[in-house]
């Protein structure tokens, strides 16, 4: 399959692993698809009263976490999205969403569907015990935004994190967890489940004294 990324005047661009005689057609497809649905989405969030479109501010967490559990019932469905296209569905998500829920481009692994989208895998009960703007400081770490098993780690450490004040959170935990987790050149990877969760937990306990 392939997925239609960008529309301009010179043409589109396409990005996919297939080179199918019809993998052009399906993200033709895919993309009246998102055309429709990606609006839908958001009248729904508005009749929700979770997302205003007029002022500065268009969301708050419980906005972003129910965006992203209506993104994953497309996201998910690999009737329409293949698991090696799905990489690509974020910037062809982009083409149809409204500057209220489109924020800038930031660099692939620094995507704001994203972690709309991470954040659905929650409960919605463990995701509102942060504000939006302390789940944007977690995932843009480098401890936390590439490396999945740090979703599981949140989770498992949340009533730990919570006993710390929101702005020591944003401003003090998460500096330290990149300082001494996040060491440059350390490769994640390499790291068995063990080894990543001890760290991890180690770094929390000595911030926490």
């Amino acid at each position: 399959m392939a997925v239609i990324i960008s529309k301009d005047e010179h043409g589109i661009s396409y990005r996919g692993l297939s080179v199918a005689p019809d993998a052009f057609d399906k993200a033709d497809k895919l993309d009246e698809y998102l055309m429709k649905q990606i609006p839908a989405i958001e009248k729904k969030l508005q009749r929700k009263g979770l997302l205003k479109k007029r002022g500065t501010r268009h969301g708050t967490v419980e906005t972003w976490y129910e965006f992203g559990k209506l993104l994953s019932e497309i996201v998910d469905d690999e009737t329409k999205v293949e698991p090696a296209d799905k990489k690509y569905i974020w910037k062809a998500i982009s083409l149809h969403a409204s500057k209220y829920v489109n924020k800038k481009f930031r660099g692939s692994t620094r995507n704001h569907f994203v972690y709309c989208y991470r954040l659905s895998k929650f409960s919605k009960d463990f995701v509102m015990n942060f504000t939006w703007r302390i789940w944007s400081k977690i995932l843009d770490s480098v401890s936390f935004r590439e490396d999945l098993r740090g979703d599981i780690w949140l989770l498992r450490n949340v009533k730990k994190i919570k006993q710390i004040d929101n702005n020591d959170i944003r401003d003090e935990l998460i500096p330290y967890i990149n300082k001494v987790f996040s060491t440059r050149g350390r490769d994640f990877s390499r790291l068995s489940d063990a080894e990543y969760f001890s760290a991890l937990d180690k770094a929390l306990a000595d911030f926490q004294g």
